[in-house]
């Protein structure tokens, strides 16, 4: 089978596209015939070496995927033989076979969208795990999503929406034609945007936006962060938090999904959404063969959405 590898820590360089055995699946776990991969900020700091829990290269990329299910291991019955699925792994998804746990697919009615299913799990459950569970979001509050174009961010404004807040959505000035929230800006704005203060912030950017986000938030304000993009180191001062009644949380998915009863709620929350389209992702799709391209447009923050890899022709996001 075809996959993508991370022969060692580096730049694009490191990255390979390989035949490798298929494997099989072990006791609990299910055979996919992955269609499509979604490509992600932790794809990218895990080829840098610099993701905790990276595993040592080389190793086969991927940790979200979308396909078919082929093949069972023992004591599986479920998700059927042909059930389109998508899937959330720590590595491994970015073959064209996979084995995973039967416990951690997403089963999805037949015809549902492959680009969609590849696209939405770990942006879904991330926004829906950060603002719901750990941000205790309230309808008629007031969120800032940060990095609102991007792959994560553009999810969680639709979401949030959902949820009953209301939504100021930050991100690039080239990028906030395509963003729908009630206030769009750059987070340097966020002051003059929010003069009230808000409730909820959701940040996977840190530095100047996390500093910015402690100084708009109201009494008993909550920052939830899920990733730093910005490479930036995070200043906590204990005192203001404190003496302002805020706090500060972090979310993670590798904590969401060993908890079942938390995800079966994220989903049984989401999935209506999605396959009615109240949540969707926006995609741009390449072939895994261009696995080095996509990783460079992700790094340059030039796509707007969600970037997947495809394992057959390219799909065009209608």
């Amino acid at each position: 089978m075809i996959a993508v590898e991370v022969a060692g820590f580096g730049g694009t360089e490191v990255l390979r596209v390989v035949e490798r055995p298929a494997p099989a699946p072990g006791p609990g776990e299910v055979l996919i015939r992955v269609e499509a991969c979604g490509l992600n900020w932790s794809d990218f700091l895990q080829r840098a070496g610099a993701y905790p829990g990276t595993p040592r290269p080389p190793f086969i990329a991927g940790q979200e995927a979308a396909g078919i299910v082929v093949g069972h291991g023992a004591g599986v019955t479920a998700p059927p033989i042909g059930a389109p699925v998508s899937a959330i792994a720590s590595r491994g998804l970015c073959a064209e076979l996979a084995a995973v746990p039967a416990a951690s697919c997403i089963a999805w009615p037949a015809g549902f969208p492959v680009e969609q299913r590849a696209a939405l799990p770990i942006a879904m459950l991330t926004a829906y795990h950060a603002l719901a569970t750990c941000g205790r979001a309230q309808p008629g509050e007031l969120a800032v999503i940060h990095a609102a174009a991007g792959g994560v961010g553009s999810i969680a404004v639709q979401i949030a929406r959902l949820l009953g807040l209301g939504v100021i959505a930050t991100c690039g000035a080239d990028k906030r034609a395509h963003v729908t929230a009630d206030r769009v800006c750059g987070y340097g704005e966020l002051r003059r945007a929010a003069p009230d203060g808000v409730d909820l912030v959701l940040d996977g950017v840190g530095g100047d936006a996390f500093r910015i986000s402690c100084g708009v938030l109201r009494p008993f304000g909550r920052i939830v962060m899920i990733g730093a993009s910005s490479g930036e180191p995070q200043h906590i001062d204990a005192v203001k938090l404190v003496h302002r009644s805020l706090t500060v949380i972090g979310a993670h998915l590798r904590h969401l999904v060993p908890r079942r009863d938390l995800v079966d709620r994220a989903i049984a929350a989401c999935l209506p959404w999605a396959l009615d389209g109240r949540v969707r992702a926006r995609v741009t799709a390449l072939p895994v063969t261009e696995i080095r391209t996509a990783h460079d447009r992700l790094a340059a923050r030039e796509v707007i959405g969600k970037l997947i890899l495809t394992f057959d022709s390219p799909i065009t996001d209608p």
